[in-house]
């Protein structure tokens, strides 16, 4: 096993997080088990034998689990899971913004240049756009078990091209009526997975 520093990824020796196996080409990436993403692993089928406990420093800990990813997809799920643990971790550290009595007194820091300042109304943007396109990515290894087609036909319709064109590019060897109809399929399976338990 490699050894563990801030290179490190190697997860081969884990579990994936529901138990499916790992398709050719997919590797083990470690995500934060957080309040916001153990509802969604739940309705994935995610076993609780398979969370680890990593310890930091300090005694705190952060539960971790494994999810499959393509392998040229580890450099950005890394980084990724770094963001995740820092945000995890941070619950556990005094800041001067707990000594704040309001959110009037924190804008007003904000607004100060003498002052460190942070604005608790401001936007959560960008980790909402990676947790997002980690549930897409989710998805599409969900609709890939039942038939890669219907991945591969999800991942065309968000990159923006219409059916028709979707047809253009992926022979699904039949004709154009049944095939609209397994677009349509695809899509209606692929809703259903994304609102499950929602």
């Amino acid at each position: 096993m490699a050894e563990k520093d801030n290179y490190y990824s190697d997860f081969s020796n884990r579990h994936p997080f529901n138990n499916a196996p790992l398709r050719e080409g997919e590797v083990l990436a470690p995500v934060v088990v957080n309040d916001d993403f153990k509802p969604y692993l739940k309705t994935l089928g995610l076993d609780w034998k398979n969370i680890e406990t990593w310890h930091y420093k300090h005694g705190r800990t952060v539960p971790v689990a494994f999810i499959p990813i393509n392998v040229d997809e580890m450099e950005s799920s890394m980084a990724y899971f770094k963001a995740q643990t820092t945000r995890y971790l941070k619950k556990y550290q005094k800041t001067e913004w707990d000594e704040l009595d309001s959110i009037e007194d924190m804008l007003e820091a904000a607004e100060d240049d003498d002052r460190k300042g942070y604005d608790p109304t401001g936007t959560t943007e960008n980790e909402d756009n990676a947790f997002l396109e980690m549930a897409f990515e989710m998805l599409l290894g969900e609709l890939n078990k039942q038939d890669p087609m219907y991945g591969r036909i999800i991942s065309l319709l968000a990159q923006g091209y219409n059916k028709g064109e979707i047809l253009d590019k992926v022979d699904l060897g039949k004709e154009k009526t049944q095939a609209y109809a397994y677009v349509k399929k695809a899509q209606m399976i692929a809703k259903k997975i994304w609102y499950r338990d929602r």
